[in-house]
């Protein structure tokens, strides 16, 4: 399921850049016109549905809970095992980076005189790297363990940015960086569904807001600081900044005690207390 909905992302990815690019050559304003034309069209469908989501009687009335209790209670759930508390830190540390690296494509086929479709063409293909390993992801699941495809990504994802240093050809750009996101999906369904299958149901909506919450917090450090150094420092110097940063993820991922043990277990229907501890 975290692998389809990736595709269905990743295939918006692909359309989008070049349509943007497209109606910016004719005019500045038009690609802000039709994505506002999307929103308000998103915002009528969601407004005309009318369906019953949950029960409004129940014979058991819940006990009212605090927003920051339940913040709590889905951090803390998701610190208690090593493999999320791993994994967890490493999506922080490598979203800016993922993040950072759109912005650089962009500053750096600029930099090369690459028009605003040639800009839009680089970034379809980076989504279409991302939307093919959501399609394979199933795939690269069964034929690689867990920790081999975490490694993998980290390890590959340093190399591709010192590879930018080479490379000047937007659409060369755009294949690295696709090439980099090619894995994440399968990474992505691998700790998305651990942590599905070992979180009771009544608990699954706080830890995944917590477990988002922790990966997209550091996120805003990517654009900043590939905006910052570039203007100030260069390419160069930007790209090895933004490679000593992958550095550490890659380097947590290979020596973190917490990727080296089994993936967690489902937890057995019985043993899923109301309260929602588990019994291992």
């Amino acid at each position: 399921a975290v692998a389809q909905n990736e595709a269905r992302s990743f295939a918006a990815g692909i359309a989008g850049p070049p349509l943007g690019g497209a109606l910016f050559a004719v005019a500045r304003s038009l690609p802000f016109i039709a994505d506002t034309a999307t929103f308000l069209c998103s915002m009528t469908s969601i407004s005309l549905t009318r369906s019953q989501f949950q029960s409004t009687e129940t014979a058991n009335p819940p006990t009212p809970r605090t927003m920051s209790a339940d913040i709590a209670g889905g951090f803390a759930r998701l610190w208690q095992h090593p493999f999320f508390r791993a994994t967890s830190l490493l999506f922080a540390m490598a979203n800016p980076v993922f993040i950072g690296l759109y912005l650089l494509a962009i500053l750096l086929a600029k930099q090369h005189g690459a028009s605003s479709t040639t800009i839009g063409l680089m970034l379809a293909i980076i989504g279409a790297g991302g939307m093919l390993g959501a399609l394979a992801a199933t795939t690269i699941r069964q034929a690689t363990s867990p920790r081999a495809l975490i490694l993998t990504e980290q390890w590959l994802l340093l190399a591709l940015v010192l590879a930018l240093l080479l490379v000047r050809a937007p659409l060369v750009i755009g294949l690295l960086i696709a090439a980099a996101e090619f894995i994440t999906p399968a990474v992505n369904s691998v700790v998305a569904g651990a942590r599905v299958a070992a979180t009771p149901d009544r608990l699954q909506g706080r830890v995944q807001a917590a477990a988002t919450m922790f990966a997209m917090s550091l996120g805003w450090l990517g654009p900043l600081a590939v905006g910052i150094s570039f203007e100030h420092g260069g390419s160069t110097t930007t790209i090895l900044i933004l490679a000593g940063w992958t550095l550490i993820p890659a380097t947590i991922a290979t020596l973190a005690p917490g990727l080296r043990g089994n993936l967690p277990r489902p937890l057995p229907i019985a043993n899923q207390r109301e309260d929602g501890a588990s019994q291992r």
